[in-house]
Parts: structure tokens; sequence; C-alpha cells
């Protein structure tokens, strides 16, 4: 869950967003945040991507098969892909259910 309380799916480390980026967020505790700060790269549940500061997201418990149907709902092809990357196990099991 990211700092505005949105579920998904961590698919990946992100590159440090940069300053006008930060800036033009309304959640200043962004701008505060160290250098080193690890930031994830999301696919929410409602659909897009977002990038959370890792400092400031909750983690709520490994990504199961639900999680990954809920969140392919609302994707578009380079979220899936992103899903089915980080995912593999869990998008091959889902792709062999479909098959059926």
């Amino acid at each position: 869950m990211d700092n505005y309380s949105r579920e998904g799916i961590v698919v990946a480390e992100e590159m440090r967003p940069g300053p006008t980026w930060l800036h033009a967020q309304e959640d200043a505790r962004l701008r505060e945040l160290a250098q080193n700060e690890v930031w994830l790269g999301v696919v929410p549940f409602t659909g897009g991507y977002v990038i959370s500061a890792k400092s400031l997201s909750k983690w709520l418990r490994a990504a199961n098969e639900e999680d990954l149907r809920r969140a392919l709902e609302s994707a578009n092809l380079a979220a899936a892909r992103s899903l089915a990357e980080a995912l593999p196990d869990l998008a091959s099991k889902i792709l062999r259910k479909t098959k059926k």
C-alpha cells in the first residue's frame, strides 16, 4: 500500500524521481526523503502504474493468484507484462487455468 493507501503489486525497484516530480507531489514527506531512499514501481489494483517510496509504503502480504488476477483486470499491456515478469510462477498458473 502506498502513501495514498492504494493497494497493488510491487513489480520493480525504480530510480529516484527527479526534483520537479518530487516538488509537484501533494505529500510533502516525499521531498524530505533521503537520497538513498528505495523507490518501488507498483501496479495498483485500480490500474495504472505508480512510484512509491518504500519507507512510506506498507507491505501487506506476498501477492497471491487472486491479487494478480485483480491487478490484471485493469492493467494495460505494459502493466500486464510487468506483472508477468515480476510474478512468473503465478502468471503461468493463471495461463494454464485459462487454457483448460
